[in-house]
């Protein structure tokens, strides 16, 4: 029962990481958020023993890398000076962080029985469920695609 609530908590997480790259990307810096996948990494390595090897350091070395250089170039109204997009961007870099976290959590426990691709799939679904409770108070309009 434990791993539903890590599966809802990814999902709510992935939704809310959405919604903040999106409001990153209006002010020109979105990619830091994808350097998050060193989560689960740095998470196994901290927590539950796992080795770090000499191609996961770098790994994590270089997506540190990333997020130092994207943090340097200007937006794409010139608004970096003015960090605009820092909050965010950061915001959601944690929240992606947090989600894929709790997704890969349970792979540690022995005990499960769920499959990596059941806990992706619910994943996914939660995020798209929170999307669908918000849709009724969005105050911009979602318009189709022309």
């Amino acid at each position: 029962m434990l791993i539903c609530w890590f599966v809802f908590a990814a999902g709510c997480c992935n939704y809310r990481m959405l919604n903040l790259m999106r409001s990153s990307m209006k002010h020109g810096n979105g990619g830091t958020v994808q350097s998050a996948m060193s989560c689960p990494f740095i998470m196994g390595m901290v927590w539950f023993g796992v080795a770090p090897t000499p191609y996961r350091l770098l790994g994590i070395a270089l997506a540190l890398c990333g997020i130092l250089l994207s943090s340097c170039r200007k937006g794409k109204h010139g608004d970096s000076a003015s960090g605009r997009w820092l909050i965010p961007t950061f915001a959601a870099f944690a929240a992606s962080g947090m989600a894929q976290s709790f997704a890969n959590l349970p792979s540690y426990w022995k005990e499960c029985e769920m499959s990596s691709e059941l806990r992706g799939c619910l994943v996914q679904l939660v995020t798209i469920a929170a999307f669908a409770a918000g849709l009724p108070f969005r105050r911009d309009a979602v318009l189709p695609v022309s």
